[in-house]
C-alpha cells in the first residue's frame, strides 16, 4: 500500500474512517498495518462495517469483528471505543496501541484477508 505513504505523510493523519469499504481491500490486515504510518501520535481509526445484511455479492469479501480484532492488534492498535447506533453494521474506533508504537509496518505481519 504505497498509495497511502504516498497520498499522506508519516504521521500527518488525525483520523481515518473507513466506512463500509474495509471489505472491499483485498489485503485488509496489510492496509491496516501500513495504515499506521499515517496516523498522528494519539490519532484513531475509526472502522464502520457491515455486521449482517450483507449486500448479494459480497460474501467471499465477509469478515468477522474477530478478524478485525485479530488485525488491528497485530498491527498495534487498540479498542477504544464501540457503538451499535448504525444499523446492520458495526462502528469501532482503534488507536495505536502506546505500549506497541514501535512496531514497524509489515514486520512480523503475515499478508492476508
Amino acid at each position: 500500500t504505497e498509495a497511502l505513504s504516498a497520498r499522506f505523510g508519516p504521521g500527518s493523519v488525525d483520523l481515518a474512517l473507513i466506512c463500509d469499504a474495509l471489505h472491499h481491500i483485498e489485503k485488509r490486515q496489510e492496509y491496516i498495518v501500513n495504515l499506521r504510518a499515517c496516523i498522528k501520535p494519539g490519532g484513531r481509526v475509526a472502522i464502520i462495517d457491515f455486521t449482517d445484511g450483507w449486500p448479494a455479492g459480497h460474501e467471499s469479501m465477509m469478515f468477522t469483528l474477530e478478524d478485525l480484532d485479530r488485525w488491528t492488534a497485530s498491527a498495534g492498535y487498540k479498542r477504544i471505543a464501540e457503538f451499535d447506533t448504525v444499523p446492520g453494521n458495526f462502528f469501532r474506533i482503534y488507536q495505536v496501541d502506546r505500549e506497541k508504537a514501535s512496531i514497524s509496518p509489515l514486520r512480523g505481519v503475515r499478508p492476508g484477508r
